[in-house]
């Protein structure tokens, strides 16, 4: 196993994610994803980015009350590179993404970023990801990270 990266959310999602990367079969909206389509997101590299931060403020801050932000270690049983992966150009991203790109490939990533920095991973793979809690913040702490 590789660790590639991490995975930012809130605390409400704690027991779910302690229990394995899971494709949600209900109560989730598919066309509710992100940039890249519905999926498991992850911030590529050892480091721990402002994004990371944003991205796990954003979620925590979402839900009434705020929750908790949890930092997610996410690790791979196979190299990046090994792995069926597309950079999707920003005009088919967002209400643009096509049901092949989330069921052909292993991965997406921004074509705009190189290296990427943010990758989705398709539900597809996710018997491959492992993921580990790496760290809980307060509301106040994450966005301290995320904005100063």
């Amino acid at each position: 196993m590789t660790l590639i990266g991490y995975h930012a959310t809130r605390s409400g999602h704690r027991a779910s994610l302690s229990a394995g990367v899971k494709q949600v079969t209900h109560g989730w909206n598919p066309a509710s994803g992100g940039a890249l389509g519905y999926g498991f997101y992850v911030i590529v590299g050892l480091s721990k980015p402002r994004a990371l931060y944003l991205t796990g403020y954003g979620v925590a801050t979402a839900v009434h009350p705020p929750e908790s932000v949890d930092i997610w270690e996410v690790w791979c049983d196979t190299d990046l590179d090994r792995l069926a992966a597309c950079a999707v150009p920003a005009g088919r991203q967002w209400s643009r993404i096509t049901s092949d790109l989330c069921e052909d490939y292993d991965w997406l990533s921004h074509a705009s970023e190189r290296p990427p920095m943010e990758i989705k991973f398709n539900p597809r793979a996710y018997p491959r990801l492992r993921v580990r809690l790496n760290e809980t913040l307060c509301v106040a702490e994450a966005e301290h990270r995320a904005f100063e």
